[in-house]
């Protein structure tokens, strides 16, 4: 449904509301619930763009949702996770590292390893929000 509603209104979403409030995550019309002449709205994602000042380097949300990134000292390539950069709501950035929040509620992050593009060592996961610190 989410699917074919973008592609019909040529915008991505980030979620799929019906009538009473209630957020859609199935598939088709009939496994979401939906009656005839139910009121379907659709909050829209908007392209969002993030910098880091020092490392010079620049991170996208698409409208779709994916993440394009570019720019200097390995902050802007975000190739090594591009797979991992989809259902992205929000990112942030350090002086040499980014982090995007996704749908899901896991992180993905990349960049320079001393300024938080490796978090493999903590857990990602079930998190809300997330912020960068100046240092």
């Amino acid at each position: 449904l989410r699917q074919h509603a973008q592609e019909k209104l040529d915008v991505g979403f980030c979620k799929l509301i019906n009538g009473k409030g209630e957020i859609l995550t199935r598939g088709s019309l009939e496994d979401c619930g939906l009656a005839d002449d139910e009121t379907l709205h659709a909050m829209v994602r908007r392209p969002r763009i993030v910098s880091n000042r020092r490392a010079h380097a620049f991170a996208c949300i698409r409208a779709d949702g994916t993440v394009i990134s570019w720019g200097s000292n390995g902050a802007g390539d975000s190739g090594s996770v591009k797979a991992q950069l989809v259902d992205v709501v929000d990112l942030c950035g350090t002086a040499g590292a980014f982090a995007a929040l996704l749908e899901n509620q896991e992180v993905v992050t990349w960049g320079d390893s001393t300024l938080g593009g490796d978090a493999s060592s903590v857990s990602l996961r079930g998190v809300r929000q997330i912020q960068a610190a100046a240092m």
